[in-house]
């Protein structure tokens, strides 16, 4: 018997192979005590492992395989030990196909593997398949069922990073689905394992981190956002993890513009964005471009063909890599900004109807902005009952996302919108209504931890 076997046998659940070798018994039409003599066993013997309550050693596997026309492989594995190595040629051919942008084929392959494994014994093959199932659906805009597939992947904590990667995936899509406790939990909950097998001076862990930093800021705790991108920030340059310090100083530039200075903001992101251009992370630079356009718009007097020419490169990006539905969705939202800024209307509503239908039914937070932006060109047509009816869903998402600072901003908008279009006392409860929100006020500048 080969050694892997050896090792096969004593990690396979003893039930699951008291299944097969019961299966193979009666497919060959052998009654319990029959198989038994053949095999020189016990009957007592064959009944508990065929009960999952012995092991059986491989000499035992070996002959009950011999009588039953099978081979052991099958017995341990569940299949034919040769289709393993297919099986894993298949899934990493998907995921090729995944990083070419082709998310439902990699589905299908993912889903198909994972039947063929129903009722195998291969923990680290349906891990792979897991993942890739995952990864396609969250690329496909299914992020309820993405979370499903990661929390089955980061049950059980292994000592590599993709472990964490599956951990931040977690966390992101759990922020993007509104589930803000369950993203931070996501990540905080893994810390003391993510040290305890050596994983904490890994990019990785360091991601994670500023994960779950962005679900604070989204949250409204700025100020606890910001430290720990700082920290994150602080330990990249310590362990010399390039990588990681842009990530840090990425989700820094959003504590600050959430903090409310985009111009410092967009200052850290630009050097992120160099960072990232310079190691030739094409998916985070195509990601990083759009929000650095987002900032743009937030200064006074934004360069809007700049950005337009930023957004087209940051297209082209997308288009190459393993983007998902949500990043193109942004991409989109933001182009409309643009347009919208211009005072291109009509491409603007385009651009945001592309990014409706390519927006996932759960990203909620996506979902507020584009409804802003509808009341946006509501207003823009003098039609202040539908810019009104638009901002409030934009309004009622944010607070049911518990984003309640984005929110109160939301409410001040609205007033002077509708202060512009002479609703005056509608303009006064928009108002009132941001004023009540937390109590803020006129949004004013925080200070902040600052990026060395």
């Amino acid at each position: 018997m080969a050694p892997e076997q050896t090792e096969l046998l004593r990690l396979v659940d003893p039930a699951a192979l008291g299944r097969r070798v019961r299966a193979a018994r009666e497919t060959a039409g052998l009654d319990l005590p029959g198989l038994a003599a053949l095999a020189g066993l016990r009957a007592t013997h064959l009944a508990d492992i065929e009960a999952g309550r012995a092991r059986p050693t491989l000499l035992v596997l070996s002959a009950v395989a011999e009588h039953t026309c099978t081979c052991a492989d099958v017995l341990l594995l569940g299949l034919p030990a040769d289709l393993v190595p297919e099986l894993y040629r298949r899934l990493d051919d998907a995921a090729l196909g995944l990083t070419a942008g082709t998310a439902a084929p990699a589905l299908r392959t993912a889903d198909q593997v994972l039947d063929l494994l129903a009722a195998a014994s291969l923990p680290f093959l349906e891990l792979a398949a897991r993942r890739l199932r995952a990864s396609a659906l969250e690329s496909l805009g299914d992020l309820a069922g993405a979370v499903a597939e990661l929390r089955r992947a980061t049950a059980v904590p292994v000592a590599e990073v993709a472990w964490i990667r599956d951990l931040i995936s977690l966390s992101r899509c759990h922020r993007e689905l509104g589930e803000l406790d369950e993203a931070i939990a996501a990540g905080e909950d893994a810390t003391t394992t993510i040290r305890q097998l050596g994983l904490a001076e890994t990019t990785e862990a360091i991601q994670l981190t500023v994960t779950v930093a962005a679900a604070y800021l989204v949250r409204g705790d700025v100020r606890h956002g910001a430290r720990l991108c700082r920290r994150a920030a602080d330990r990249a340059d310590a362990y010399g993890l390039p990588v990681a310090k842009a990530s840090a100083m990425w989700n820094a530039s959003c504590a600050l513009d959430a903090g409310g200075d985009p111009a410092a903001g967009l200052a850290l992101a630009l050097e992120a964005l160099a960072i990232y251009e310079r190691l030739g992370e094409t998916r985070l630079v195509a990601r990083l471009r759009v929000d650095v356009v987002t900032l743009q718009l937030k200064t006074p007097s934004p360069d809007l063909d700049g950005a337009l020419a930023m957004l087209d490169r940051a297209r082209v990006e997308l288009e190459a890599t393993p983007s998902t539905h949500l990043d193109a969705a942004r991409h989109r939202l933001c182009a409309a900004r643009v347009r919208h800024s211009l005072g291109d209307h009509e491409r603007a509503a385009d651009l945001l109807r592309e990014s409706e239908a390519l927006a996932p039914a759960g990203a909620a937070d996506l979902r507020a902005w584009q409804s802003a932006l509808r009341g946006r060109l509501a207003a823009g047509r003098g039609d202040a009952h539908r810019a009104r009816e638009h901002f409030l869903t934009a309004v009622h998402t944010l607070v049911g996302n518990g984003a309640d600072k984005d929110a109160a901003q939301l409410w001040f908008e609205l007033g002077d919108t509708l202060t512009t279009l002479g609703e005056d006392e509608l303009a006064l409860q928009a108002f009132r209504s941001a004023g009540a929100s937390q109590g803020l006020r006129a949004p004013v500048l925080t200070t902040l931890p600052r990026m060395s």
